[in-house]
């Protein structure tokens, strides 16, 4: 008995050094929510439709929790950054976990609609 009540005195200790420094989450305005999750979407279109061409199958889920009618975000434009936030990095895994092919995320991490989103992310969440 004493040890369950030990390691549940550890557990609890080790849990409240994990959330030092944590503070509480930033609130953003649901119009600013909206916006961020309208420009990811707007890769996501871009996946689908760089993904089709290729030849390669589209997961539904891929598309979850867009609106209808997202236009897809530009991937003409290229550029060549430093990521120096950690938002680059989660846009990326998110793209995977949607199913997005690593070919054509790779792409889009190389453009500038992504940078911009990783950017306007880094602006509101920091």
């Amino acid at each position: 008995m004493w040890m369950k009540a030990a390691l549940i005195g550890i557990a609890a200790l080790g849990l409240s050094g994990c959330m030092e420094g944590a503070g509480p989450a930033k609130s953003v305005p649901e119009a600013q929510v909206n916006a961020l999750v309208a420009e990811e979407c707007a890769l996501y279109v871009a996946a689908a439709r760089d993904m089709n061409a290729r030849g390669q199958a589209v997961r539904s889920s891929m598309l979850e929790g867009c609106e209808a009618g997202i236009v897809s975000a530009d991937l003409s434009t290229t550029v060549t950054r430093q990521a120096v936030t950690r938002f680059p990095e989660l846009i990326y895994r998110r793209m995977l976990a949607r199913g997005v092919s690593s070919e054509t995320a790779l792409k889009i991490s190389k453009t500038k609609a992504y940078w911009d989103l990783a950017d306007t992310y880094a602006a509101t969440y920091g």
